[in-house]
This record gives structure tokens, C-alpha cells and sequence, in this order.
């Protein structure tokens, strides 16, 4: 079964230095996806990848005072993109257009992925279905931010 997908919240914000970050916001209020502990755990790989902030810094960094934001950035798209660990997509045995090639986010370039709109990620162990699709939901979403060439950002649990 296929994961819903979160819809983060997307926007652009100019950096003091002249740089423009593409952003996915996945707030926990929002998305319990992102507040549930065992399925970020589930796929803890790609969230260490993803950049934390408080609600408060993202905030001022979205007036324009990024100061404490811009040390907190992490992986870039591509960086994340390259680093998802099983590449390959869950609907491989199942999806009748599956493609080795294809179908892989190892098919990336400096803007982002190339790889299907309908590709899911594999998680590498079994979780509870609940679990699992909360983690699945998540991790897809992250994935295909990085496709679009976004930083993935998701606001601390903690206030």
C-alpha cells in the first residue's frame, strides 16, 4: 500500500548573503507524522540529514534575520538525495513502469532529482503498520522535497 504524502508548507526566503533557499517546512503541530518519536527513529537516516530549528528562529528567518538560522543548515538536496539508503523504489515488484534506472534516487543533478513522482521509499526493517505508515509518509515526503531541490526543515519539538 502506497503512503499518503505530507504536504509541506513551501516558500522561498533570501539570505543575508544574497542566496535564495527553496524550504519544506514540516511542522510537528501540523504533520503528526513529524511528532510521532518511532517513526522518525524508523527512518532516523534521513531525518539527521534534514535541518532542525526552533519555531522562533525559523520565524525571524523568514523576516529576514538569519543569523541564528543559517548556521543550523544541513545537508543540501543533492547531498541528501545521494545518501537515501535504499535507493531503490518500495513499489518495485508491483508497478508495471518500474525501471532499474529510473526509478532510483541516485538519478540526481546539481538541482535536484530525476526520479518518478510516484517513487516511495523502502524502509529497511519492519515497524508496527501504524508506524509504518507514518514513517513512510514522512520519509517519502522528505525524499521528494530534496527531488525539488528543497531544504528540508522541520521545526523542534521543543518550544
Amino acid at each position: 500500500m502506497i503512503p499518503e504524502p505530507i504536504l509541506p508548507f513551501e516558500y522561498s526566503i533570501d539570505l543575508s548573503n544574497g542566496q535564495r533557499l527553496e524550504i519544506s517546512e514540516f511542522d510537528p503541530e501540523v504533520f503528526p507524522e513529524v511528532a510521532e518519536k518511532r517513526a522518525r527513529d524508523a527512518i532516523s537516516s534521513l531525518m539527521q540529514r534534514c535541518t532542525f530549528v526552533p519555531r522562533t528562529v525559523m520565524e525571524d528567518a523568514k523576516r529576514g534575520y538569519d543569523s541564528k538560522f543559517t548556521p543550523l543548515i544541513k545537508t543540501p538536496p543533492v547531498g541528501g538525495l545521494l545518501r537515501v539508503v535504499p535507493d531503490r523504489c518500495d513499489q518495485y515488484k508491483e508497478c508495471s513502469m518500474y525501471k532499474p534506472r529510473v526509478c532510483t534516487t541516485q538519478n540526481i543533478s546539481k538541482s535536484g532529482g530525476q526520479f518518478p513522482e510516484c517513487w516511495t521509499i523502502r524502509l529497511p526493517f519492519k515497524t508496527e503498520k501504524d508506524i509504518f505508515h507514518a514513517a513512510a509518509s514522512l520519509g517519502t515526503s522528505i525524499v521528494h522535497a530534496w527531488r525539488r531541490g528543497r531544504l528540508v526543515v522541520i521545526i523542534n519539538l521543543t518550544r
